[in-house]
């Protein structure tokens, strides 16, 4: 498995999505984020395609740092380009 790196959807403002990011996104039946350190690997969209199954998945996974705000960043991409978001918290 190979993840993008977060920075490669921020266009040059490192705040506004790039021209790629929203196609790549919406390509995707399921987004995981994939902590480079932990690698831990939580869903952010798809829950219900990789609980079903039923036809063969796009996966996207995106390489972040835990210790910066890059999660949250693929959160708000997500939901802004999907209008949903499948993450949880640790905490729930």
């Amino acid at each position: 498995m190979s993840a993008i790196p977060i920075d490669a959807f921020l266009a040059e403002d490192n705040i506004s999505l790039s021209e790629n990011a929203a196609e790549t996104l919406r390509a995707a039946d399921i987004i995981t984020a994939v902590d480079v350190m932990s690698r831990k690997e939580p869903i952010i969209f798809g829950r219900e395609t990789l609980e079903d199954m039923k036809y063969p998945a796009s996966p996207s996974h995106f390489a972040i740092d835990h210790d910066t705000d890059e999660l949250g960043q693929l959160v708000a991409m997500v939901a802004a380009i999907r209008g949903s978001q499948d993450w949880q918290s640790a905490g729930g």
